[in-house]
């Protein structure tokens, strides 16, 4: 193909980059988009799916404020859908 060099020259190039085991490195998981975050967040924890339920949860036990914001989303859901409008400047001071 052009090469001007040997076959061996390329498998010595090459050896230098095994790390002694022939098997791939496994990625780790990428993490979570702002978007799916918010979508575990934002919706009704009956209505998620079992492995967002999952995830949200794994991301509340690892980041105290999205903990902390997840469980203001889901008080000011609870106010909103029982109607319970005269909670508000109580919500208001417990978020500030």
């Amino acid at each position: 193909m052009g090469y001007p060099g040997t076959e061996q020259q390329v498998q010595r190039y090459l050896r230098g980059f095994r790390t002694g085991t022939s098997q791939i490195a496994v990625l780790p998981p990428r993490p979570p988009s702002i978007r799916e975050m918010a979508h575990w967040i934002m919706t009704d924890p009956d209505n998620l799916a079992k492995d967002d339920s999952t995830n949200l949860r794994s991301l509340s036990k690892r980041s105290k404020d999205l903990n902390r914001l997840a469980t203001h989303v889901e008080d000011f859901a609870v106010m909103m859908t029982r109607l319970e409008g005269q909670r508000l400047d109580t919500w208001i001071s417990a978020v500030e």
